[in-house]
C-alpha cells in the first residue's frame, strides 16, 4: 500500500520535457502579452479618436494639415522617390556597361573588354553593399539567409567553371591560344574562392595524423559510452552524481569535432541561441514596432490638439476620458490608469481640472492591489485638489490601505485630517471611518482611543454591532467587567437583531462566551457555565466553550463532567490551543476522584508534547535545507530549459523528483500513531489473557469430565490463538507517525515556521524594492541619454520589465499583509511545568502509599509470625502430651499382649500338652 502511494506521488509529481517547456514559456511571456494587449487597446483606441477628430474637422482641417501628414510622411515619400531615381540610374549604367563590354567581346577587343567588366562590377558592389547587412541582428534566420545567399553564389560560380571548360575544349580545338590563357587565368581565379581539398594528395605524414586523431576519437567515444553506463548506475543508486558525470561527458564532446562522433553513433546537442535571447529579440522586434506606431500616431494626437480651438480640445477630451472611463467600467484597469495618464499629460497644457482623472486612476491602482502606488496617487489628488468632490473617498482609501500595510503614523495623520471636517462626511462613511480606527486602535492595544472611537458608531449602521463588540473585547482588556458584562448583554438580549445573518450569530456567540469568561474571573461559576451553554454548538471555536465549561465545573466540584468535557474537547479539537490546559485539568480532576493511572497517563501526553515540539523544529529545518536544494535544481532546470536540452532536463527533473518526494514524506512516515501502538498492545495482552483462563477451564472440564464444556473451550480457544497469530504476524509495525498523536505539537511549530517565512519575505521585499527604485531611476536617465534607436528599445524594454515587476511586488506585499498566520496560544511552558511537577507529585504519593501499604503488610506479618509462634508451642505441648499418651497407651497395650499371649499359652498348656485319654482306640466324642 505505502508503495502503491509513492508511485502515485511520483507520477503527480514527474513533469515531461515539452510541458515544462511550454509551462515555461508562458510564465516568462503571459505578463508581457497582457501588458502589451493593453498597450495594443490604448493605441486602437487613440486611431480610432484621431480618425473620428479628423473626419469631424473635415476637408478644411486636412487642408490646414491639422495631423500634421506633411512632417510624417512628405520627407519620407520624397526619399524613396530620390532612392528609386538613384537606383533606376545605377542600373541603367550597368546595362549600358553590359552592352559596350558585349560590343568589345564582338569586335575582339578584350582589354576595354576587360575594363568595362571592372566597371560593372563596381557598380554592383555598390549596389549590394555587405555593409548595410552587418547593421542587421545576428537573427537565426538571417544567419539561414547568408547561407542560402552563399550557397547560390557558390553554384554560380560553380556552373561558369563548368561552362569555361567547354570554351576551353573549343579552343583547343580551334587552337585559339590567346582565348586558351585567358580561360586558364579565369579558372585560377575562381579556385581561389573554392579551395577543393578534395583532389588534394595527401602525404604520409597527414596519414599517419589521419590515424591518429581516428584512434583518439575513438577512445573518446567509447569513454563517451562508459559514461552513459555510469550515467544509468548513478541514476539507480546515487542521483547525486548524475549532473557532475553528465557536465564531464559534454566537456569531452565539446573538444571533439561533431562529425566524428556522430560518424560513431554519437548524437550531440546543436548549439544554439537560449530561449531568453529568442524571447528578448522576439519582444524586441514587436516593441519597436509598437513604439513606432505609438509615435506616429501620437505625433498626430498631438497636433490636432494643438492646431486645434478649445471647443476641439473639449470634444478629444471627452472621447478620451469617455474611453478610459468605459475600459473602469469592464475591469480593465490596466488600460484605463495607462489612458489616464496619458490624458493627464497631453492635456494638461490646455486644461486645469484633472481631479477626476487622478481620482479614477488611483482607484484603478487600488483594485489592482497596487496599494503603495494608490497610495501616493490618493496623496496626490488631495495634494493638488485640497477641496476635491472625491474628498471623502480619498481619505477612506487611504486609512484603509495604511491599516492594511501597519503604516501606523500615516494612518493617525490622515486620521487627524478627516477629523478636521467630520462633520461633513456622509453618516455611512463616517460610521465606517470610525469603526475602521477603533478596529486598528485595539490591534494596537491602544484600548481607550479604541473605545473612543467605537462609541462615536450610529446606532442605525451596519458597523454598530460589531462596533459594540469590539468595544466589549476593549473594556475587558482594561478589567471593567461590569461595563464589559453591560456591552455584551445588550448585544445578546437585542431582540431586532437578525440573528439569521451568519455575522451577526457569529457576534452573538462571541458575546456569550465573553460572559462566560467575565463571570468565571468574577467567581460566579455557575452563571458562567450557563452562559457557555447557551453558546451554539456548531461555532468554529466551540473549544474555547468546551475549556470555559470545563473550568466551571471544576470550580463547582463537577470532577466527572469536567473530565467528559475535556474528553469532548480532546477528541473533537485535539489540535485546539487548549488542549494542554485542558489534559491538565482532566489529570487534576481525576487525582481528585482517586484515578491516579489515568492521571499520569494525560500528564504524561503533555510532558511528551515537548519532545514531539523539538522534533518538529528539527523537520521544519530540515524542510528548509531541501527547500533550498529544490530551488537550486528550478533554477538549473530552467537553464536547461534556456538551452533546450532536454536530456539534461530529464536528469535534473529526476533529481528534483526524488528530492519533492523527500519533502513530501519529511516527517510523516505513515498513518499509524502511537496511541494506536499502545491499543494495538493492549488488544494483544486482553486476547493472551483470555487463552490462559481458556486453559484453566480446559483443565478444570477434563478433571471433572465435563465434556461438552471442554468442547466449547477448546473451539474458543481454537479462534483466539488464530486471531492472537494475526496480531503476532504484523508486530513489526512500519511507516509509524508519532506526530498523529500531537497535532498541537505539530501545528505550533508549523505556525513559526511559516511566520519566519513571513518575515524573511518581507524583509526581503522592502530591500528589492529600493532596489527597483534604483534601477528605475538609472532606465530613465539611460533612456533620455540613448541615442541610437536600437538602445532605446532596450531601455523601454529594461523599465517595463522594472516596472512590471515593482507592480507584482506590489500586489505580493498587499495580499501577504492581509495574509493571517493563526496565532498559537498555548502556554505551553507552563502547562508542561506544571504536568511535570503532578508527575512528581502523584508519583510521590504513589510512592507513599506504597510504603504505607509495605508498613501494614510488615505489621501484619510480625502478628501473623506472632499468632503463629503461640499456636506453635501449643500444638508442641499438645503433640507432647500426645507422644506421652500414645507411650502410656503402648505400653497398655503390650502389656495386655503378654497378657492375653501367657493365657494363650496356659491354655495349650493345660489342654494340649499332657495325654488324658483311657485308651489308645478311645474316640473323642462326637
Amino acid at each position: 500500500m505505502h508503495g502503491q502511494i509513492l508511485t502515485e506521488q511520483n507520477d503527480v509529481l514527474k513533469v515531461g520535457y515539452e510541458e515544462r517547456l511550454r509551462f515555461y514559456l508562458d510564465q516568462k511571456t503571459k505578463n508581457y502579452l497582457s501588458e502589451m494587449a493593453a498597450r495594443e487597446t490604448v493605441l486602437l483606441q487613440m486611431i480610432q479618436n484621431i480618425f473620428l477628430e479628423v473626419k469631424k474637422r473635415d476637408i478644411a482641417g486636412i487642408q490646414r494639415d491639422d495631423a500634421n501628414f506633411s512632417a510624417l510622411y512628405h520627407d519620407l515619400e520624397s526619399m524613396i522617390s530620390e532612392y528609386s531615381r538613384e537606383l533606376d540610374a545605377v542600373l541603367n549604367i550597368i546595362e549600358e556597361v553590359r552592352n559596350l563590354e558585349k560590343a568589345m567581346d564582338r569586335q575582339s577587343r578584350y582589354g576595354m573588354a576587360e575594363q568595362f567588366a571592372a566597371i560593372r562590377d563596381s557598380l554592383v558592389t555598390l549596389i549590394d553593399n555587405r555593409g548595410l547587412h552587418r547593421l542587421l541582428p545576428a537573427t537565426t534566420r538571417y544567419a539561414a539567409d547568408m547561407i542560402q545567399e552563399y550557397n547560390v553564389e557558390i553554384d554560380s560560380l560553380l556552373g561558369f567553371y563548368h561552362k569555361l571548360d567547354k570554351i576551353e575544349r573549343e579552343a583547343k580545338r580551334t587552337n585559339n591560344t590567346e582565348l586558351i590563357n585567358k580561360i586558364a587565368e579565369q579558372k585560377r581565379m575562381i579556385s581561389r574562392f573554392i579551395d577543393d581539398e578534395k583532389n588534394a594528395q595527401s602525404d604520409s605524414v597527414d596519414s599517419k595524423l589521419t590515424e591518429t586523431y581516428i584512434e583518439e576519437a575513438q577512445q573518446m567515444v567509447t569513454l563517451l559510452t562508459e559514461l552513459n553506463e555510469l550515467q544509468k548506475k548513478a541514476l539507480e543508486k546515487d542521483p547525486e552524481y548524475i549532473t557532475e558525470v553528465e557536465l564531464v561527458k559534454r566537456n569531452i564532446m565539446s573538444n571533439v569535432d561533431a562529425r566524428i562522433l556522430e560518424l560513431f553513433g554519437m548524437k550531440t546537442r546543436p548549439a544554439g541561441i537560449t530561449l531568453s535571447e529568442r524571447y528578448k529579440q522576439w519582444r524586441s522586434a514587436r516593441l519597436a514596432k509598437y513604439e513606432a506606431k505609438f509615435a506616429e500616431y501620437l505625433v498626430m494626437k498631438k497636433a490636432l490638439i494643438e492646431h486645434g480651438n478649445d471647443r476641439q480640445r473639449a470634444r478629444m477630451l471627452e472621447r478620451d476620458v469617455s474611453d478610459a472611463m468605459l475600459n473602469y467600467a469592464n475591469r480593465k484597469y490596466e488600460v484605463a490608469e495607462r489612458q489616464f495618464d496619458i490624458l493627464i499629460r497631453d492635456y494638461s497644457p490646455y486644461f486645469s481640472n484633472f481631479e477626476a482623472v487622478y481620482f479614477f486612476k488611483a482607484e484603478s491602482q487600488y483594485a489592482r492591489l497596487q496599494y503603495e502606488q494608490a497610495f501616493k496617487s490618493y496623496s496626490e489628488l488631495l495634494e493638488k485638489y485640497p477641496s476635491t468632490q472625491y474628498k471623502t473617498d480619498a481619505y477612506l482609501r487611504l486609512l484603509t490601505i495604511a491599516q492594511t500595510l501597519n503604516k501606523r503614523t500615516m494612518f493617525f495623520k490622515r486620521l487627524a485630517e478627516v477629523e478636521k471636517f467630520i462633520d461633513k462626511v456622509p453618516e455611512q462613511v463616517k460610521n465606517r471611518i470610525y469603526y475602521l480606527a477603533g478596529y486598528y486602535s485595539l490591534q494596537l492595544k491602544k484600548i481607550r482611543d479604541a473605545e473612543n472611537y467605537l462609541s462615536r458608531i450610529s446606532t442605525n449602521s451596519k458597523y454598530y454591532y460589531p462596533g459594540l463588540y469590539l468595544k466589549g473585547i476593549a473594556l475587558a482588556n482594561r478589567k471593567a467587567y461590569q461595563l464589559a458584562s453591560k456591552t455584551f448583554l445588550q448585544l445578546v438580549n437585542a431582540n431586532n437583531m437578525p440573528w439569521s445573518q451568519a455575522e451577526i450569530s457569529l457576534i452573538k456567540n462571541n458575546a456569550l462566551l465573553r460572559l462566560g469568561f467575565i463571570q468565571y474571573e468574577r467567581g460566579k461559576y455557575e452563571t458562567a457555565y450557563e452562559y457557555f451553554n447557551k453558546v451554539s454548538r456548531g461555532v468554529d471555536n466551540r473549544d474555547e466553550v468546551l475549556i470555559g465549561m470545563a473550568w466551571a465545573q471544576m470550580k463547582s466540584g463537577e470532577y466527572e463532567d469536567t473530565i467528559n468535557n475535556v474528553q469532548n474537547l480532546f477528541q473533537n479539537y485535539l489540535s485546539s490551543n487548549y488542549t494542554y490546559e485542558a489534559l491538565v485539568l482532566s489529570a487534576h480532576c481525576k487525582r481528585l476522584l482517586n484515578q491516579p493511572e489515568d492521571a499520569l497517563q494525560e500528564l504524561r501526553y503533555v510532558t511528551n508534547a515537548r519532545g514531539v515540539l523539538e522534533l518538529a523544529n528539527k523537520y521544519n529545518s530540515e524542510r528548509a535545507k531541501l527547500l533550498k536544494q529544490i530551488d537550486e535544481l528550478e533554477r538549473m532546470e530552467e537553464q536547461t530549459l534556456e538551452n533546450q536540452d532536454s536530456p539534461l532536463y530529464q536528469i535534473i527533473a529526476e533529481i528534483k523528483m526524488q528530492a519533492q518526494q523527500r519533502l513530501l514524506n519529511l516527517g510523516r512516515t505513515g498513518a499509524v500513531g502511537s496511541t494506536m501502538l499502545q491499543d494495538f498492545d493492549s488488544e494483544r495482552k486482553e486476547i493472551y489473557r483470555q487463552i490462559k483462563e481458556l486453559d484453566d477451564i480446559i483443565e478444570t472440564a477434563k478433571r471433572y469430565e465435563k465434556y461438552d464444556v471442554l468442547a466449547t473451550a477448546s473451539k474458543r480457544r481454537e479462534r483466539l490463538v488464530k486471531a492472537l497469530a494475526a496480531y503476532q504476524s504484523d508486530k513489526k509495525l512500519k511507516h509509524v507517525n508519532y506526530f498523529l498523536d500531537f497535532p498541537l505539537a505539530t501545528r505550533e511549530s508549523a505556525t513559526k515556521y511559516r511566520a519566519e517565512i513571513v518575515k524573511n519575505i518581507l524583509r526581503e521585499m522592502q530591500v528589492e524594492k529600493r532596489r527597483i527604485v534604483t534601477a528605475l531611476e538609472q532606465a530613465e536617465k539611460l533612456l533620455e541619454a540613448g541615442k541610437t534607436t536600437s538602445k532605446k528599445i532596450d531601455f523601454v524594454a529594461l523599465k517595463e520589465d522594472l516596472d512590471d515587476l515593482q507592480d507584482r511586488i506590489d500586489k505580493f506585499q498587499t495580499w501577504l499583509s492581509t495574509y493571517e498566520i493563526e496565532e498559537i496560544n498555548t502556554d505551553f511552558d507552563h502547562w508542561a511545568d506544571f504536568s511535570g511537577f503532578g508527575l512528581s507529585d502523584i508519583t510521590i504519593q504513589e510512592l507513599k502509599k506504597r510504603e504505607r501499604k509495605i508498613s501494614d503488610y510488615s505489621d501484619h506479618i510480625s502478628a501473623i509470625e506472632s499468632l503463629m509462634s503461640a499456636r506453635r508451642s501449643v500444638l508442641e505441648e499438645r503433640l507432647s502430651r500426645f507422644d506421652n499418651e500414645i507411650d502410656r497407651i503402648r505400653e497398655k497395650l503390650e502389656d495386655e499382649q503378654l497378657k492375653l499371649q501367657k493365657l494363650e499359652h496356659e491354655k495349650i498348656f493345660n489342654k494340649y500338652y499332657f495325654d488324658t485319654t483311657v485308651s489308645e482306640t478311645e474316640k473323642p466324642q462326637g
